[in-house]
C-alpha cells in the first residue's frame, strides 16, 4: 500500500503540472452520451465498477451537409479486485470518418487504473491509456481553389503537392483521476457521486504529413461529475437484482466540461431511469453566451436483465441546435449506445465461487462497486 501511495502522489503530481500549462489550439470529436461512454473521456474510469463491460457507441453529425461527420467507439474493461491496488483493464478503439470518407483517424488504446480506497465509502481511480493513432487522407477527392475556374468550376489543374505518404502514424498518452463517494440520506435514499478530470495527448504528438513541418496535438482538458439519486432497497443486506428493477428510480444530473485550443463545452443535464426505461435532458453551450446556446440533447433509452448478474442497454440520443440557421444547414445529430454490463466476471482472483459471490455482494451493499446508472 505504500509503495501505491507513493506512485500514486507521483502521477498526481505529474496531471496537475500538465494541466497547468494547457495550450488550446483544436478539438476532438465529442460524445453526446458521455455518462455511458466515460472511457472515452477519462482512462482513470477503467474499472471502476465491477465485473466486464463491453460498449458500442456510433454517433452521426450534421447529416444535412454533403460531407458529415460519422464516429465509431467500441471500449471494453474489467475491474481487477483480484490484484490488490489495481482498479481495471480495458481496450478502446475508436475511429472518426469526416468529408465522406476524405479523412479518417483511427486509435488504438490499452488503458489501465489503479485503486486506492481513502475511506469506507470513497475511493480514487488514477488511470492511463496509452494509444496508437493513425491519420489517413485521400488527397486525390480533394479540390483546391486554384482548380477552380470562375465560370466553369473545377476544370485547372491544381499546383498543389501531396506528401509522399497518405498515412501517418504516431503514439498517444491520456492520462486521468476519477473519484467515487457513496452516502445514504433521509428516507433509505442512495448517493453515488463520481467526479473525474483528465489530460488528453500529456505529449502533444506531431500530426503533421510533411515530414518538415510540426503540427502538434494540443491537449484537451475534461472535468466530469454527476450524482446518481436513487431509491435504496438493499440497507438490509444483498437483494436480487431482478426482485428490485422494477421498483428502482433513478436521478442522475451531471456534467461535462472540455477545453481545447481556443474551442470550449459545457454539457449539463439529467438523466432518470424507471422501470427500465432511460429518459435524459442535456444542455450543451459551446461559447458560454446562455442567448446563442449550441444545442439541446434528448436521451432514451431501456434497460433489459439477462440475469441477476448481466444487463443489455440500448440508447438514443438526438443533438437539437438551437441556432434556427445552423440547424437548417447542418441537420440535428444521432448517436447510438449498446453496452452489455457482466458483474460476475471476476478475474484474476484464487478465490473460491462461495467467495467471490460473498465479496460481490459485500461491494455492492456498499455502493462503491454497482454499475451507478
Amino acid at each position: 500500500f505504500t509503495i501505491l501511495n507513493k506512485i500514486f502522489l507521483k502521477l498526481i503530481s505529474l496531471l496537475i503540472f500538465v494541466s497547468c500549462f494547457l495550450p488550446v489550439r483544436s478539438q476532438d470529436p465529442m460524445y453526446s452520451q458521455f455518462t455511458h461512454n466515460p472511457m472515452y473521456y477519462n482512462p482513470a474510469y477503467t474499472g471502476i465498477s465491477e465485473g466486464l463491460r463491453l460498449r458500442t457507441n456510433y454517433r452521426k453529425q450534421w447529416p444535412n451537409l454533403p460531407g458529415d461527420y460519422r464516429s465509431y467507439n467500441f471500449n471494453m474493461d474489467v475491474a481487477t479486485r483480484g490484484v490488490t491496488g489495481a482498479g481495471g483493464v480495458g481496450l478502446m478503439f475508436d475511429k472518426h470518418i469526416a468529408g465522406a470518407g476524405y479523412y479518417e483517424r483511427v486509435k488504438v488504446g490499452i488503458p489501465l487504473s489503479v485503486r486506492i480506497p481513502l475511506f469506507e465509502n470513497l475511493i480514487v481511480q488514477m488511470g492511463a491509456m496509452g494509444s496508437l493513432v493513425q491519420k489517413s487522407i485521400d488527397w486525390s477527392k480533394l479540390v483546391f481553389v486554384n482548380q477552380l475556374h470562375e465560370r466553369f468550376g473545377n476544370i485547372l489543374p491544381s499546383t498543389f503537392i501531396a506528401p509522399s505518404d497518405n498515412n501517418i502514424t504516431y503514439p498517444d498518452v491520456d492520462m486521468g483521476l476519477a473519484f467515487r463517494w457513496v452516502g445514504y440520506g433521509y428516507g433509505g435514499k442512495e448517493y453515488i457521486a463520481t467526479a473525474g478530470i483528465a489530460v488528453h495527448h500529456i505529449f502533444k504528438p506531431n500530426e503533421s504529413f510533411y515530414e518538415y513541418l510540426e503540427a502538434p496535438l494540443p491537449r484537451k482538458l475534461v472535468i466530469t461529475a454527476d450524482i446518481i439519486i436513487r431509491n435504496e432497497y438493499r440497507s438490509q443486506g444483498f437483494s436480487n437484482r431482478s426482485n428490485t428493477t422494477h421498483k428502482d428510480f433513478k436521478l442522475n444530473p451531471g456534467f461535462i466540461y472540455e477545453s481545447q485550443q481556443t474551442f470550449s463545452s459545457l454539457s449539463l443535464g439529467m438523466n432518470v431511469y424507471k422501470s427500465n426505461i432511460y429518459m435524459g435532458f442535456w444542455y450543451r453551450n459551446e461559447s458560454f453566451d446562455f442567448a446563442t446556446s449550441n444545442s439541446a440533447i434528448i436521451m432514451a433509452g431501456i434497460s433489459a436483465s439477462v440475469n441477476d448478474d448481466t444487463r443489455v442497454k440500448i440508447l438514443y440520443s438526438y443533438d437539437m441546435m438551437l441556432t434556427k440557421s445552423y440547424a437548417r444547414a447542418a441537420g440535428g445529430t444521432h448517436e447510438i449506445s449498446l453496452i452489455f454490463e457482466l458483474d460476475s466476471f471476476v478475474p484474476f482472483t484464487k478465490n473460491s465461487g462461495y467467495q467471490n459471490q460473498r465479496m460481490r455482494n459485500l461491494n455492492r451493499n456498499s455502493g462503491l462497486e454497482c454499475s451507478p446508472f
